[in-house]
């Protein structure tokens, strides 16, 4: 099928909501969230891809809410779109999922994620 690229987006806004939320903790606390998300997500792909393989679309669904809103709290709005509309597709489509649809999103996912490593880390503190 065509392959639509969605554009990188992100909202360097929700960064600085979450600093503020705390003025002293906050760049800490946001430091420790980017941190779990770069090192969480890979993983989270690579069960996703076996749940595809298995053809588990209610786990693909599971983790695709979870990639939403842990993206999406980190301003990475495209990313969280992408993943917000695999979970909605299966909710859409249960019993009855493209799950060759659901690989060509993640490929999708996972350069939107390699994009918002590099512009994420640099809000991640140095080790102390």
């Amino acid at each position: 099928g065509v392959y639509m690229s969605t554009t990188f987006l992100f909202n360097e806004e929700q960064i600085s909501y979450l600093r503020d939320l705390d003025p002293e903790e906050g760049p800490e606390i946001v430091s420790t969230l980017i941190k779990s998300f770069i090192t969480q997500t890979p993983t989270h792909f690579e069960t996703i891809k076996s749940a595809i393989q298995n053809k588990d679309e209610k786990k693909v669904s599971l983790l695709c809410h979870n990639l939403k809103s842990s993206s999406g709290n980190l301003g990475v709005m495209s990313f969280s779109k992408i993943a917000g509309q695999v979970e909605g597709y299966i909710l859409q489509n249960t019993g009855n999922v493209d799950f060759q649809w659901i690989a060509n999103h993640l490929t999708e996912l996972e350069s939107q994620y390699a994009q918002a490593k590099s512009i994420l880390q640099k809000f991640v503190l140095p080790e102390a």
